[in-house]
């Protein structure tokens, strides 16, 4: 069940959560519990939904930017925060997670649905995929390389702008591990069954290390080149 304009998050786990409510394989949490100080979770490689309101949606934003910024942590997604393991044992460096308000800025969701979940403009998707996938399409295109020429000319901030290593800044670092995922040339990222529709009623506080467990279940030339090449 989807509810426009209530503020949730659910993630499926198969896991035993202590302090948590779970229904069959699915975890449900307030969203609240991002704004926690001591929030940390471990996505593996699974996608997650936040369910937020035109009014909150830009501190949620915020918030979840910095618990990925957290997690990051300099490229080894092993921080504290929203990390991934599956990023972390990566063999190819090349994947991560990525973060996006579902918003075109035109008034328009820019996507309906997301992992077959319907989702809003006031949506914040977090995708498991190849690092500098800004529009978490799955794959390194053009798209990317034009957000992020795009976010560089205007000096704006965020991952789908294309500050995809979380300094807060757009600069040759973000072409460069862009232009890494795409020239590995590695394959697509489907999507992940990660996320459900569920209350927003607050519940008491998760406990931390069993959702840590959810986890385990710069060349300008080259944009050029690319374009050149269509």
């Amino acid at each position: 069940m989807f509810v426009s304009g209530l503020r949730y998050a659910v993630l499926v786990c198969a896991v035993s959560i202590f302090g948590g409510v779970a229904y069959g394989d699915t975890l449900t949490f307030s969203s609240g519990l991002l704004q926690d100080a001591g929030f940390s979770l471990d996505l593996g490689s699974r996608d997650l939904i936040i369910y937020s309101t035109g009014a909150e949606r830009q501190q949620m934003l915020d918030r979840v930017t910095a618990l990925l910024k957290q997690g990051y942590d300099g490229g080894k997604w092993q921080g504290a925060g929203l990390s991934s393991s599956a990023a972390a044992n990566d063999p190819t460096h090349q994947t991560g997670l990525a973060v996006m308000l579902n918003d075109d800025g035109f008034g328009h969701p820019i996507y309906n649905f997301f992992d077959n979940k319907p989702v809003d403009i006031n949506s914040i998707l977090v995708k498991y995929t190849l690092m500098g996938d800004v529009d978490l399409n799955g794959k390194i295109d053009g798209s990317d390389y034009f957000r992020l020429d795009k976010g560089f000319l205007a000096k704006s901030k965020g991952y789908a702008n294309g500050d995809v290593d979380f300094s807060g800044t757009i600069d040759g670092s973000d072409y460069f591990v862009i232009d890494k995922a795409f020239l590995s040339r590695s394959p697509e990222m489907g999507d992940s069954t990660a996320v459900v529709a569920a209350s927003a009623i607050p519940l008491p506080n998760i406990a931390y290390s069993c959702l840590a467990m959810l986890g385990t279940l710069a060349s300008v030339r080259l944009v050029r080149r690319m374009r050149a090449a269509r």
